[in-house]
């Protein structure tokens, strides 16, 4: 049950963030590219979770990935929004 409530408290945490990614993306450009990388992650990030967690026996070591995919998307996002910051000055 707590493992339920941290996913569904995780997910409502980082649910947000794809679209506000999106329209910081779409900002700088009015490219169908975002869709695509947007699409190729969607598609590649279980794959990869799946073949990590099936080459190391555990799960906890697969789950890395989307875990590092998160926090590589907060990072960008962080820096997106400070250049913006710093361009408005």
């Amino acid at each position: 049950l707590l493992i339920l409530a941290a996913s569904f408290t995780i997910g409502l945490a980082v649910g947000p963030m794809y679209p506000m990614m999106l329209a910081l993306a779409f900002e700088r450009s009015d490219s169908s590219l975002t869709f695509v990388v947007a699409g190729v992650g969607a598609a590649l990030l279980p794959l990869l979770t799946g073949a990590l967690s099936t080459a190391a026996n555990s799960l906890s070591i697969g789950l890395a990935a989307p875990a590092f995919a998160a926090l590589a998307m907060t990072v960008s996002g962080w820096l997106i929004w400070k250049s913006r910051r710093a361009e408005a000055r």
